[in-house]
């Protein structure tokens, strides 16, 4: 497997070069929750595919969410408990993730719809709690 940087660092991958760009355009914050990457602790922040395995997994920006280690294990697992008071927090659907995507520079549903390969889910309001946490990290 051919090697992502080249010996004066610079990225050689053009996959890899368009997603380091599209990071660096969606900041340091995971865009559900607002966490600053700084405060994601050990998880950090990770790119989350909205479309992913079997139905069309893309590198697509229009596909791509940044999110915090929390917030992307609920995507996938829909369970995890808080640190800090144990309990249990809401899970979060496609349609909660669409509804975060879309309001992002790189929105495009025609385009997602294509690779979902059937109608988008109806798009859900994130759950009370993380619009609370998003007001704590104010961005």
């Amino acid at each position: 497997m051919p090697s992502t940087f080249d010996k004066a660092g610079v990225i050689t991958d053009p996959d890899m070069r368009d997603l380091y760009r599209w990071d660096g355009h969606h900041g340091d914050a995971c865009e559900v929750c607002h966490r600053p990457w700084a405060k994601a602790g050990w998880l950090g922040l990770a790119v989350h595919h909205l479309i992913h395995g079997a139905n069309g997994r893309s590198d697509e920006w229009c596909n791509l969410l940044l999110l915090c280690g929390r917030c992307h294990d609920l995507s996938h697992d829909g369970q995890y408990r808080d640190e800090e008071t144990k309990e249990l927090l809401p899970s979060l659907t496609l349609g909660n993730l669409l509804w975060v995507k879309s309001y992002t520079p790189d929105w495009d549903e025609k385009r997602l719809t294509a690779l979902y390969h059937r109608t988008l889910p109806e798009w859900e309001r994130l759950p009370q709690f993380y619009l609370d946490e998003r007001k704590r990290w104010k961005r």
